[in-house]
């Protein structure tokens, strides 16, 4: 019975330190974080984002509007020598912009709901981008 209790103990004393340790780790990496900051930091490249109502502007058409012809016109302006790539579901083109920053194309259209994708590019750099949804059927709204 001796042996019992001894090892009780012992076993008890053991599994306790652990424990105690185990709350020791938890509470020190919670109340400073800035220990565990010990490895080197890698510097990361951060891409800017595109802005979109300065440097891009879609005159026609306007955003959600309806057409019942499946060819539209695609107007707006942007930086001067800029290119512009438009992106549809079933077209795509790509056009320069005019000394005065205008662009002016046609685009292709599927039926129902289709998202125009417009970007700016200068000197292969994105600039600006845009994007606006329109809807084409040939059921006449009454």
């Amino acid at each position: 019975m001796r042996k019992e209790v001894i090892f009780a103990l012992i076993l008890g004393s053991l599994l306790g330190g652990i424990i105690l340790y185990g709350i020791k780790l938890a509470n020190n990496a919670a109340s400073s974080p800035s220990q565990l900051e010990t490895s080197p930091t890698t510097k990361t490249q951060v891409t800017p984002v595109p802005k979109a109502a300065e440097d891009l502007i879609i005159s026609t058409p306007e955003n959600h509007a309806v057409f019942f012809e499946s060819t539209i016109p695609v107007k707006g302006s942007s930086l001067p020598g800029s290119t512009i790539v438009i992106v549809t579901e079933d077209d795509q083109k790509i056009i320069d912009t005019d000394i005065n920053g205008s662009f002016d194309t046609t685009i292709e259209l599927i039926g129902g709901e289709n998202n125009i994708l417009v970007n700016s590019f200068m000197s292969d750099t994105l600039i600006a981008s845009a994007s606006i949804q329109v809807i084409y059927t040939t059921t006449v709204i009454e």
